[in-house]
């Protein structure tokens, strides 16, 4: 993918719930994954370097400090979490900054809560758009305190995690420029 196509990343994700090829595909040997992490990571800087080969060293310095730290960032949530559940380093934002819609219109905030909860179902078609109505849903706000922003959750779903970094001062000044410089241990 790397020599043969010009991609802005390729990216290392567990699998999580169902897949149409069964489960062996989520054994993936723990004792496999430092290296995998660390070969994404490097593989993450090489994108790095050609996405912003055009800014002067020190800008594309910068700028690669936040992509691959980021990615890394990710990779480390992941990890932490195959085996285990371990609190993330940034609270969980699941439903107060991004929402799961299934294919029958119920929103969660989370992909990995009960589907069968009815607290945790509201339905695209009864709110209307996504705004205000949702937001203001009682359902929502049941939810939002069940989850307790990421003390009693955990996930390697890279979407949830990005998007709660990004909305986190430590994650982002702390977090992801320790993590570009442990990029590569494991």
């Amino acid at each position: 993918m790397w020599s043969q196509f010009r991609l802005d990343g390729q990216y290392f994700n567990i699998v999580r719930g169902d897949t149409a090829v069964g489960e062996q595909i989520k054994r993936v040997p723990p004792s496999a994954l430092p290296g995998i992490y660390s070969f994404a990571a490097e593989l993450t800087r090489r994108y790095g370097d050609r996405m912003f080969a055009d800014d002067e060293a020190s800008t594309r310095f910068v700028k690669n400090v936040a992509y691959v730290g980021t990615i890394a960032t990710h990779y480390r949530a992941q990890h932490a979490n195959f085996q285990s559940l371990v609190a993330w380093p940034f609270p969980c934002t699941a439903g107060e900054t991004t929402v799961v819609v299934d294919f029958n219109g119920d929103v969660r905030a989370c992909e990995l809560r009960a589907k069968n909860l009815p607290a945790s179902r509201l339905r695209l078609r009864l709110c209307g758009p996504l705004g205000e109505a949702l937001w203001a849903a009682n359902e929502r706000q049941k939810e939002l305190q069940a989850i307790d922003r990421g003390k009693a959750c955990w996930c390697t779903h890279v979407c949830f995690i990005h998007d709660s970094l990004r909305h986190s001062r430590r994650g982002l000044l702390y977090e992801v420029p320790k993590n570009y410089l442990r990029r590569t241990v494991w």
